[in-house]
This record gives structure tokens, C-alpha cells and sequence, in this order.
């Protein structure tokens, strides 16, 4: 038997970035479960889910947002320097379900990511180059306050050690995701 929780990759801090309240409520839960298996024969799991994206997602977010600015507009990324690990959402499923599947004892923290870092203006790049017609990209390199580390990329080698890749590039995805707007 197994248990899977998700956190997320604001768990990910260095003792140059204060925690936020979201980022020490996750570790707190993490820590919480991982004491209540401890002793137990139920294997548990905690997977960080980085930056995930694809139909259904809050228009807010980045993608969403380049992909619903027209074509007579501007969009300005602020933080183009942040660089962010984008996975699609299918293969976050594909991610949980090697877990899942998983023959052989699967315990601890999984990083659930693409694995690849890019930068907010290399991810706002490809989007538009993936719509037509696109729009107006302006990038900025603003001051980050946001509580995250200016990288946030997982490591995936302990899913890939399941058998498991990501599958879907960004381009793809991107190309899929466009279909809603």
C-alpha cells in the first residue's frame, strides 16, 4: 500500500529566501504526514509539483495569459530572469501514475517536474511564437520579492529511475493548450 501527497516547489527555499506562509504550510504538512507512516507498513510519497500547465488551468497564470493577450497588444513579463521547471499537465499524471505502478518500494520526496529550467522570458518567447497572430512581448528584469528562489527546476532522477519522462515539450503542449483560447 502507498499514500501520495502533493506539495509543491515552494518547498524548495535556501537560507538566502525568507519562507512564505504557503512554503512553510506545505513542509508543516509534509513533515506531519511523513510522522504519521513512519511506523507504518504504508509506504508514503510526497510529490513536488513544479510549474504545471494545459487546458484547465487559471487564466491567470503566464501561458494562459500570453495566449489570450491579442494581437494589438503588449504583454510585459517583469520577472523575465526567474527561470521556472514547466511541466504539462499530462505528464504530471503520467508522473503520479509511476508512482502509482511502481513494483518496487517508492518512498520520500519525488520532484515532479519537466526537469528543464527556462527563463520566464524564454517560456514567453516560445508562446507567442506559437500563436499567430502574436503579440507584443516586452521583457523586464524587475527586482524578485516573491519568496522563491530566482531558479526553480526539479530533479526528476528519482522518477526517471521509475521509468518514467516527460513527454510532452512545451512547444507541443503549448500548441495543444492554444486549442481553448
Amino acid at each position: 500500500q502507498r499514500v501520495i501527497a502533493l506539495g509543491s516547489c515552494a518547498e524548495n527555499v535556501s537560507s538566502s529566501v525568507p519562507l512564505t506562509l504557503y512554503s512553510e504550510t506545505k513542509i508543516s504538512a509534509r513533515r506531519c504526514l511523513a510522522s504519521l507512516f513512519q511506523s507504518s507498513p504504508i509506504e508514503f510519497v510526497w510529490g513536488k509539483l513544479f510549474f504545471p500547465y494545459g487546458l484547465g488551468e487559471s487564466l491567470d497564470k503566464l501561458i494562459p495569459k500570453i495566449l489570450s493577450t491579442a494581437s494589438s497588444e503588449s504583454f510585459v513579463c517583469r520577472h523575465s530572469h526567474l527561470v521556472r521547471d514547466f511541466i504539462h499537465i499530462d505528464d504530471v499524471v503520467t508522473a503520479i501514475m509511476a508512482i502509482v505502478e511502481s513494483k518496487r518500494p517508492v518512498e520520500g520526496v519525488y520532484d515532479i517536474g519537466s526537469g528543464v529550467g527556462r527563463s520566464l522570458g524564454e517560456i514567453c518567447r516560445i508562446v507567442n511564437s506559437c500563436c499567430q497572430p502574436s503579440c507584443r512581448i516586452i521583457l523586464a528584469n524587475e527586482p524578485y520579492c516573491g519568496g522563491l528562489p530566482e531558479r526553480l527546476v526539479g530533479n526528476i532522477q528519482p522518477l526517471t529511475s521509475l521509468g518514467w519522462v516527460p513527454k510532452v515539450s512545451l512547444v507541443d503542449g503549448i500548441n495543444d493548450y492554444k486549442k481553448q483560447f
